[in-house]
Formats: structure tokens, C-alpha cells, sequence
């Protein structure tokens, strides 16, 4: 098991229920590691959550010497310009707006309207315009996710 894998673990054991993990980014860069970790939250994640995760991972990295020599410790929220990268958070923006990339057949924008266990659901739109069938989009398809933020 590598150091990522072994920090994925630990944290995932350590999340309370409502929370989830997202990414375990570590790069062991010059002059210092960096290591980044996204969790999310069924209600959102605020910065008093990811400050005491962040607290508990960095002592407990000391404490067993998980990660050689001086390290970056960030522990965040995705934000809406990454992709969504599990269920749950699909989950979670039911009812809003996203654009799905997918492999072969270029992108579909649309309101998410249902999550099911291996595909989404959107009602979808072009140029602004609703389309009324809704499509099934099977999550092996896709390549990435983003939810749309719209200002108005």
C-alpha cells in the first residue's frame, strides 16, 4: 500500500458519516511535500471541519512519520471548478445545472435530476433551451462533471 493509499484509509476511518473524501493528492515535490485533501459534506463542509482535520492528519503524520522531511498540509473543500468525482456528490447537486463530458460523444448540458447507482439522469438543454426528453447517461461513459454556475 502506498502513502496515498495508507492516507485515504485513515481518513475515510476518520470522517464522521455526513462527510466524505474526495482526493488524496500527495507529491513529493521540492523544496517541501505537499499534501492535499478534499472532503465534502452531504450539508457542505465548512472551514472549521477541514481545520480539525487538518490539526488530527498532521499530528497523526508526525506521530508515525508517515511523510519524510518538511511537508504543505491543505485540507479543503473541492470547489466548483473541479469535476465531481463520486456519487455523493452527485448526490448533492441534484437540481442544479452541469456539463458532462463524455467519451465519445463530446458534451450534454442539463439540469442533474437523478442519481442512480450506475448512471445519471439530466434533463437536458442547447442554447438555453430545454429539451423535453430526459437522458440516461451511464456513469462509465463519462469522463468528467462539473456543475455550472450561473449568476443571475
Amino acid at each position: 500500500m502506498n502513502q496515498e493509499e495508507k492516507l485515504t484509509t485513515l481518513i475515510k476511518e476518520h470522517l464522521e458519516p455526513e462527510y466524505f473524501l474526495i482526493d488524496v493528492i500527495l507529491k513529493n515535490q521540492k523544496p517541501k511535500a505537499k499534501l492535499t485533501v478534499l472532503i465534502d459534506g452531504d450539508q457542505g463542509v465548512s472551514i472549521d471541519r477541514c481545520a480539525t482535520l487538518s490539526r488530527w492528519l498532521g499530528k497523526y503524520i508526525e506521530e508515525e512519520n508517515l511523510i519524510e522531511g518538511a511537508y504543505t498540509l491543505e485540507v479543503s473543500s473541492p470547489g466548483v471548478d473541479l469535476p465531481l468525482k463520486n456519487q455523493r456528490q452527485y448526490i448533492k447537486n441534484i437540481g442544479r445545472k452541469v456539463k458532462v463530458s463524455l467519451n465519445e460523444s463530446g458534451n450534454k448540458t442539463g439540469v442533474l435530476e437523478k442519481v442512480e447507482d450506475k448512471l445519471i439522469v439530466i434533463q437536458p438543454e442547447k442554447k438555453g433551451k430545454i429539451i423535453p426528453e430526459k437522458e440516461e447517461i451511464p456513469f462509465d461513459q463519462i469522463v468528467k462533471t462539473k456543475v455550472m454556475i450561473s449568476f443571475g
